[in-house]
């Protein structure tokens, strides 16, 4: 990409990846030059959203790497791995270097894609992990990418990029601040990222990592899994230390932004509708921190700084995005879960999904979901996407006390359907309408602003309709 001037708590929207050759030869899935057919209508039509990064665009040679997984698994399928796609210029156009993804007759895969694209990726689908360069970030904000259950009749998907790294965002607001940087130490500034089940591990190489003072920001990417506990700043020649009261627990695709003040100033695929995932706030606004340094650069003693809280999950109760099923059933009440959901791979983000799989023999609360030990939350909206079929819709219990409870049904959800959509309050659970998303992820949106939520007992239920069948996935239960 060109080089960054802002990066934002935003999404990429409306790339197009064609992920296959037009022709095959022989018997056997393999590799095909598609350059060299149907006039290189092969190709990946990208585009940027502006609030991504502010003023950015693709530029010449910017690649991603595009892997074929196994249905429902996270090995190679037919050694389709580290697939590069370039683009020549600014268009947003890639087209694959040497050869594309193709699938024949009843073949069934998974497929995952990153960027930026790195030719040391292998068949072990890990990449390596370096942010001790801050100078470009669009070189190293890590994305990926996955859709699944692609066939050789498939001729568009969807696929959505999550960040996986850590971003630290600073505000700078004083006078004379023409020489600033901020530095973290005591951080690994290298690791690896396994593509396949979504895992980020930390290095073992522990650096300082530096930044400078632009348009009035700062900003480092990081490598999740370790505690930042202090940044450093040098204010026109003069240090000076922020320590944390509670060091931060630095998570992927989260963003922790902190305010300071200085001084006292065919047979072609076709995956669509290809977007990054806002990054996730992860320290909530704790107000302006004063740095001890007057305008100068002097020593003013300056106010205690303003701690920050640490960050909280997003998750509506332990195991809701179903990474861990243990503590997704754990938390269930004492009629815990329907034998018929039942844990999967085929994921909306991460490697876990719930899949409803069967014919209910009446209206059923597949879980009831309770509310987690300590928990004081504010909830205003519950999010959670869907993907599949179903004979009936589905219906939504919020609960404010014992048996008290918001019923919010879904109704009827197609492959038309707008996402997010949003449902309110009903006066009762029913199941009219059906379900058949299209083979996409459909984000559903619960508006609860009007709703009290439970401080004990059970806080969210989700049932289905009797007598019909479902085939339908469920994933990334959160609140806001």
């Amino acid at each position: 990409m060109k080089n960054v001037t802002k990066l934002a708590s935003t999404a990429m929207a409306g790339a197009l990846i064609l992920l296959s050759g037009c022709c095959r030869t022989g018997d056997k899935s393999g590799v095909v030059n598609p350059l060299d057919e149907r006039d290189g209508s092969f190709y990946i039509n990208a585009s940027i959203n502006p609030l991504r990064m502010a003023d950015d665009a693709w530029a010449g040679g910017d690649a991603l790497g595009v892997f074929a997984l196994e249905k429902g698994a996270n090995t190679l399928f037919g050694d389709f791995a580290n697939v590069k796609y370039t683009t020549p210029d600014v268009s947003g156009k890639f087209v694959a270097a040497d050869g594309g993804i193709v699938l024949k007759g009843s073949e069934t895969a998974d497929i995952v894609a990153y960027y930026p694209y790195n030719s040391a990726v292998g068949k072990d689908l890990v990449y390596p992990i370096n942010v001790a360069d801050q100078t470009d970030l669009s070189k190293i904000d890590l994305l990926r990418g996955k859709t699944s259950n692609i066939t050789a009749e498939t001729k568009e998907a969807q696929m959505a990029f999550d960040h996986k790294l850590a971003l630290l965002n600073l505000t700078m607001t004083g006078n004379n601040l023409t020489n600033v940087t901020a530095s973290v130490d005591g951080l690994k500034t290298d690791g690896s990222y396994n593509i396949a089940t979504d895992e980020v591990t930390p290095g073992n190489t522990t650096g300082k990592t530096t930044a400078a003072l632009k348009d009035g920001m700062i900003r480092m990417i990081l490598v999740p899994g370790q505690e930042l506990k202090a940044i450093t700043f040098s204010i026109n020649g003069k240090e000076v230390t922020h320590t944390f009261d509670t060091p931060v627990a630095l998570q992927k695709g989260y963003k922790y932004s902190l305010k300071f003040e200085v001084g006292s100033a065919g047979e072609t695929l076709k995956i669509s509708s290809t977007n990054i995932n806002p990054w996730t706030e992860g320290i909530t606004d704790g107000g302006t921190i004063t740095l001890p340094l007057d305008e100068t650069g002097g020593e003013t003693g300056g106010e205690e700084p303003t701690p920050e809280p640490t960050p909280t999950s997003k998750l509506l109760f332990p195991g809701s995005d179903f990474e861990d099923w243990d503590a997704f059933t754990a938390g269930l009440n004492n009629f815990g879960l329907k034998n018929y959901a039942v844990e999967s791979t085929d994921a909306h983000s991460g490697s876990a999904a719930m899949h409803i799989k069967g014919t209910p023999a009446k209206n059923d609360y597949v879980f009831t979901a309770t509310v987690p030990s300590g928990s004081t939350m504010n909830v205003t909206k519950i999010r959670l996407f869907i993907k599949g079929t179903a004979g009936k819709s589905l219906s939504f219990n919020v609960y404010s006390g014992d048996k008290v409870y918001k019923a919010f049904n879904l109704g009827d959800v197609t492959a038309e359907t707008a996402s997010p959509y949003p449902i309110s309050v009903a006066t009762n659970n029913q199941y009219g309408g059906t379900i058949d998303t299209g083979g996409e992820w459909k984000e559903i949106v619960i508006d609860c602003s009007d709703a009290e939520i439970a401080t004990s007992g059970d806080l969210f239920a989700l049932k289905v309709g009797k007598e019909v069948a479902y085939d339908l996935l469920v994933d990334d239960i959160t609140f806001e």
